[in-house]
């Protein structure tokens, strides 16, 4: 389990999904991007919570590992879907040049 601080909170969740997160937030400042992700965590009290981050180029994020043995909340799926972004972040698809379009008929000709 790790804590993620986000606004001075700090959120208890899996390592995986705090990995993935930081992982993510690191693609997005390198792309010079933004987005908003939803994960499950536990807050101070010991409460599940979902979790909203604005993640910017500028968010201060940190992540702390704790001694804590209880499992975390389920955020298999975010997990994957943040490891596709951010791999698509990373490496872009190569870009193939748009084929010219075919020429047209002028459509002042003379017809005969």
């Amino acid at each position: 389990m790790k804590h993620i601080v986000y606004a001075e909170k700090p959120h208890l969740m899996g390592d995986d999904a705090a990995d993935a997160l930081m992982e993510y937030a690191r693609a997005l400042a390198d792309a010079g991007r933004s987005d908003v992700v939803t994960l499950r965590a536990l807050d101070e009290h010991g409460s599940l919570v979902d979790v909203t981050f604005l993640l910017t180029p500028s968010t201060p994020l940190l992540t702390r590992t704790t001694n804590s043995e209880i499992d975390g909340p389920d955020n298999a799926a975010v997990v994957e879907e943040l490891g596709r972004l951010a791999s698509r972040l990373m490496h872009p698809p190569e870009t193939q040049p748009e084929e010219a379009p075919a020429p047209q008929a002028d459509r002042w000709e003379t017809r005969q």
